[in-house]
């Protein structure tokens, strides 16, 4: 009898630290996939600041706009399912509900930087949009470093 019960908690055990260990390598996966999204998203940001800082030749904004919007949707939609897949410490947990909100920030500055650039393409226009992708890469460069904290 005891035998089949030592079995049985050994069994439960071996069972149980295979499912943490897919819900960590779950983790680990988005993990890397939030990273590369911010990364991008980043980059993306970056060019735009610097072609807009170069003048007049505006070709190309849209679709870096349009890209910029994909990556954030992408991050918001990779840190819903690491919510609700990963096992994450209260550190962790923290650091996710702050990414979070860099990610709803980081989509409402994309809607305003679109609005933004339908509006004209004066200078005081272009620098605006300028600090706006400025900003959204500064958002993108701190998930980037949150995404980082939490040791996925």
């Amino acid at each position: 009898m005891t035998k089949w019960l030592s079995m049985a908690i050994l069994g439960a055990l071996m069972a149980g630290g295979t499912l943490m260990g897919a819900d960590a390598n779950a983790g680990r996966e988005i993990g890397q996939r939030l990273l590369s999204e911010s990364r991008s998203a980043r980059e993306q940001a970056s060019a735009a600041v610097m072609q807009l800082r170069r003048g007049n030749d505006l070709s190309g904004l849209e679709e870096r706009t349009a890209a910029l919007e994909r990556h954030a949707e992408a991050i918001r939609g990779l840190l819903n399912e690491l919510e609700g897949t990963a096992v994450l410490n209260a550190r962790q947990q923290e650091t996710l509900a702050t990414a979070k909100t860099a990610a709803e920030t980081l989509h409402i500055m994309l809607n305003n930087k679109k609005n933004m650039l339908e509006g004209s393409d004066s200078k005081s226009s272009r620098n605006s949009a300028r600090q706006f992708a400025r900003a959204v890469e500064t958002r993108a460069q701190m998930l980037e470093r949150l995404v980082l904290q939490m040791g996925l």
